[in-house]
């Protein structure tokens, strides 16, 4: 469990960043 708000921030932003390549990746190509 994330122990601060930066933690946190931290967190969505690494699940947000991903979500934002995959969705890159796969209008790019389809593997």
């Amino acid at each position: 469990m994330p122990k601060s708000i930066l933690d946190i921030k931290n967190s969505i932003d690494c699940h947000v960043g991903n979500r934002i390549v995959l969705k890159a990746n796969g209008g790019r190509k389809k593997t």
